[in-house]
């Protein structure tokens, strides 16, 4: 494990003049912006993610903090991250203690780790239970002396990093849990989201592991639900690096796939408040390595390789679409499929793409199991796009998610 470089003082006078040496040498500086960096999880050993992270602290010689009471095993999810940003110059510190490792309430006002996030540069969160992070920095909403510092450290410019739960309590909200298609089909026991730190202070709501696990099905409801305006669902082994507050935040993509962002504004749910759940007005975007968007404005810019690359949306006078055939998504939660389909409408000479949702094995013992979603992604004056290769950029895709009533059998055998 490893150990905290700081000594225990031998008494107070000695912390004290330790602690104010180590707030003049990290004062927040005139004009500094923290970065806030969310990554969605699976990220591999060598993502060059690692290395970013560590350049926007000040790159080699960077002091990190490192925290790892949402692992079941913090001790090593701590050795984990230690050989990921030591090769490119970082020094870490492990920040012991969670629900896990010890007394919580002692741990978060414990003088040795305060210092050392007050002289960091930047801190690290690992992934697991994102509950666990909340209940140790901020049980019942109240700030602990330990979260104060990691606020100061991004005050002064300072970068907060995350993957997986380290990404989910970046927003002021995060989640909790949820199922995708439970929580589309109102059957979601207890809640889905609970207050998260508030690192991206703007009204948006990030969730991680996104694509691979459909949690589309999640976010959209939720964003609805509470009244948020934004979302930003990462993708495994893929971040975004969010600066600035409110109206001004700015996002650039990082890492080997890319993050949707759902701007929920024109947004509404059609229909009585207790029929079942139906969104219609929602715009999407999917964004990849080096793009930005500036979020309350949603006006982003592709990449440069992308900018240079083929745009298909709008589609110029020789448009020539790749994909010319019917196209219908069996399962718009699975893995990938929601890119794809964004793809596939922007570069093909239709104007709309579809798909479905639902639980082909429900037992069909009530009436929410022949529940099922149809899903319409269509294209819109602001529709624009750039491919090069297999790689998308897409935004202004237009989103219609409706109730449909499966068939149950939905299929029968061939005679």
């Amino acid at each position: 494990m490893p150990a905290s470089p700081l000594p225990r003082p031998p008494c107070s006078w000695v912390f004290a003049l330790l602690l104010i040496l180590a707030l003049l040498v990290g004062a927040p500086r005139a004009g500094a912006q923290g970065a806030v960096v969310a990554m969605g999880g699976a990220v591999r050993a060598d993502s060059p993610m690692w290395a970013e992270v560590v350049r926007l602290a000040g790159g080699p010689g960077a002091r990190f903090v490192l925290f790892t009471m949402s692992s079941s095993d913090p001790d090593g999810s701590a050795e984990s991250l230690a050989r990921r940003v030591r090769p490119h110059g970082a020094q870490v510190t492990h920040v012991a203690g969670g629900p896990r490792s010890g007394d919580v309430a002692a741990a978060v006002r414990d003088a040795r780790w305060i210092a050392a996030v007050d002289e960091a540069q930047g801190a690290l969160f690992a992934g697991g239970d994102q509950n666990l992070v909340t209940r140790t920095l901020a049980p019942g909403g109240v700030a602990t002396p330990l979260l104060e510092a990691l606020q100061r450290l991004l005050a002064r410019g300072g970068v907060v990093a995350g993957s997986s739960a380290g990404a989910a309590i970046m927003s002021r909200r995060m989640f909790t849990g949820g199922d995708p298609l439970a929580v589309l089909q109102g059957r979601e026991r207890g809640p889905v989201v609970a207050a998260g730190l508030g690192f991206v202070d703007a009204p948006v709501l990030v969730d991680q592991h996104f694509v691979a696990r459909g949690r589309i099905g999640r976010l959209l409801p939720t964003l609805l639900a509470e009244g948020l305006p934004f979302g930003l669902g990462v993708e495994e082994d893929s971040g975004v690096v969010l600066r600035g507050r409110g109206d001004a935040l700015e996002a650039e993509v990082i890492g080997a796939r890319g993050v949707l962002v759902a701007d929920m504004r024109e947004a509404r749910r059609a229909g009585p408040a207790a029929a079942t759940w139906h969104l219609q007005g929602a715009r999407l975007a999917w964004r990849e390595a080096g793009d930005r968007l500036h979020l309350s404005s949603g006006r982003g810019t592709p990449s440069p390789a992308k900018a240079a690359g083929r745009r298909v949306a709008p589609p110029p006078a020789d448009f020539r679409p790749y994909w010319r055939g019917p196209v219908f998504f069996a399962d718009m939660l699975a893995a990938g499929t929601l890119v794809q389909a964004m793809a596939q409408l922007v570069d093909s000479p239709r104007s709309e793409v579809r798909g479905l949702a639902f639980d082909a094995l429900a037992p069909g013992r009530d009436e929410r199991d022949d529940l099922g979603f149809e899903w319409i992604l269509s294209r819109g004056a602001d529709t624009s796009a750039w491919n090069v290769g297999a790689a998308y950029t897409v935004a202004g895709v237009r989103l219609e998610v409706r109730p449909v009533r499966m068939a149950r059998p939905l299929f029968t055998p061939w005679r």
